[in-house]
């Protein structure tokens, strides 16, 4: 019985279209629970991710959400790198991989993601407090250059 649900879970993930996962990821009201579902089962059978169509960018970018609350801070960045190279002005990545960052103890990192995203979005008050608390806490020498 295994067997066969494993078959059956292989073959929706290897072979979702991006009307299925926009489907999962707007249409269902559990979309976060499904994302990660789907990212768990792709990591327990080690399937390739052919789901994700590349030219959306926020299918990208909600990956990312699903990797930093399973800790995987750096694979977030790395998606996080990803949208913004599909959308330079996807605020909310650049948000994201600020945070990343934060929790990876790497803060010229995340004030350089954090400006990034003010840039592209200047009314993100809550990003203006985490510059402002960064660059306190950053000597003079680590600060980027604005």
């Amino acid at each position: 019985m295994l067997a066969v649900v494993r078959s059956m879970v292989q073959t929706v993930i290897t072979h979702a279209t991006a009307d299925t996962i926009q489907f999962i990821l707007f249409a269902n009201k559990t979309y976060w629970s499904a994302l990660l579902h789907s990212h768990k089962l792709m990591h327990q059978y080690r399937l390739p991710c052919r789901c994700l169509p590349l030219h959306i960018p926020q299918a990208h970018n909600k990956r990312a959400t699903v990797l930093y609350l399973m800790e995987k801070y750096q694979q977030s960045i790395e998606m996080c790198e990803l949208v913004l190279e599909l959308n330079p002005y996807h605020f909310a990545a650049a948000s994201g991989m600020g945070m990343c960052y934060l929790k990876l103890a790497d803060y010229t990192g995340a004030l350089q993601a954090f400006e990034r995203s003010l840039r592209i979005n200047p009314g993100l008050t809550h990003i203006q407090e985490y510059i402002k608390a960064l660059r306190k806490q950053l000597p003079a020498s680590e600060t980027p250059e604005q």
